[in-house]
């Protein structure tokens, strides 16, 4: 035997002599270890976070009338803008439990608007709603009860969808719509552009009467998914990959367009207007006379459930020139339709410290206290007026 082949036989003996020092080697046999790792590894992730308290960011799921909706009694943890740590109502409302049955005697104030009437930024406890409920318990001569209504990205013609479905089986007296800059663009969409985010969408035919899109919802995007569902409503993980979603979507410009990219083969393909063969289901509309119209059938919609409408100008800070003209729009129609109207940009602008009553968007604690005693001060008024028939 050669002295090579007496050295690889006496290290081999080597290493299977007993007590001999064995190196390991870390492989997956089948793919049903290589998947229980995974769990395993996805069940400590979610402890690890529940431990840390975060990842409990997701509050929104599919709707096939609305787009989206509340997921109905989540535990939301807030903490972009502010921080807020509380549990969405039974019914899917940012909003403390209300029975569906008004007491007699009771005047049911319903709120509708998108983030801002929501609140997330701050406890629900600062919310305008909550505090407008106090003021009017202390100062009103009635009994009120106040019903929030407001979600997150809600666009005017959300709101009206969801005054119909969900809000005239509660019975509201009087309903306060929060009406925003860029809320007019949100009511519609390019006929041709089948990408548009999932919600209702409104235009005017020939004869100027509104209509509802119907090429959107309902989408399959929205369809119902019972892991998503699952996922939406106790994973962390999924909370904090939806968050950073929201997050980088909202503030960075080079991750919308790479997610872009990736999703388009998924989505449906945009048609373009001057493509062969498209017909147009209408022609380009005007975002604001569209808005008009929708806040018309509001009004008309809360006229017939004996329910006084009250529109609030979100404040304009920015001097924004087109939301001003809509307002002032807005306040020549008020007579004519029958509907309140109060423009919160003067109080707001005049207020000692106004960069106070507002984190980056939102309102703070400070700007819903102010909304709070404003909206007070125009239904206690509201009330000593008649009724427009």
């Amino acid at each position: 035997m050669t002295t090579a082949t007496q050295t690889a036989a006496s290290k081999q003996a080597s290493a299977t002599a007993p007590g001999a020092p064995v190196k390991a080697r870390w492989r997956w046999h089948t793919p049903f270890e290589a998947a229980l790792l995974l769990v395993a590894a996805a069940a400590v992730l979610e402890c690890f976070f529940n431990f840390c308290g975060v990842g409990m960011e997701e509050f929104l799921q599919p709707d096939l009338n609305l787009g989206c909706k509340h997921i109905p009694g989540k535990k939301v943890v807030w903490r972009m803008e502010g921080y807020s740590s509380d549990r969405l109502s039974q019914a899917g409302f940012r909003d403390v439990e209300h029975s569906l049955s008004k007491q007699a005697g009771v005047t049911r104030v319903a709120l509708l608007g998108d983030s801002a009437c929501e609140g997330l930024q701050v406890p629900m406890k600062d919310t305008y709603a909550r505090r407008l409920q106090a003021i009017l318990d202390k100062e009103g001569s009635k009994r009120y009860e106040v019903l929030n209504f407001g979600c997150s990205s809600y666009s005017t013609g959300q709101e009206l969808r969801q005054f119909e479905r969900d809000v005239t089986v509660y019975s509201p007296d009087i309903t306060v719509l929060l009406y925003s800059s860029g809320d007019a663009l949100e009511n519609i969409r390019k006929p041709w552009d089948l990408k548009a985010e999932p919600r209702p969408y409104f235009y005017l035919n020939d004869k100027g009467e509104l209509m509802l899109d119907k090429a959107i919802l309902p989408s399959e995007r929205l369809s119902h998914n019972t892991t998503l569902d699952f996922l939406r409503r106790y994973s962390r993980i999924w909370g904090i990959f939806s968050h950073a979603n929201l997050t980088f979507s909202l503030n960075e410009p080079l991750y919308r367009k790479l997610r872009g990219w990736v999703l388009a083969p998924f989505t449906n393909r945009r048609q373009s207007p001057t493509a062969n063969g498209v017909t147009l289901p209408y022609a380009p509309q005007d975002g604001w006379k569209v808005t008009r119209q929708i806040i018309k059938r509001l009004n008309g919609d809360c006229q017939s459930h004996n329910c006084r409408l009250l529109v609030l100008g979100f404040p304009n800070m920015v001097q924004d020139r087109e939301f001003d003209r809509q307002l002032k729009d807005l306040q020549k129609l008020k007579s004519t339709w029958g509907f309140s109207l109060k423009d919160l940009t003067p109080v707001f602008r005049w207020h000692p410290d106004p960069m106070s009553l507002f984190f980056k968007y939102h309102f703070s604690s400070s700007g819903h206290a102010l909304m709070a005693r404003e909206i007070a001060a125009s239904i206690l008024s509201l009330e000593k007026t008649p009724a427009s028939k």
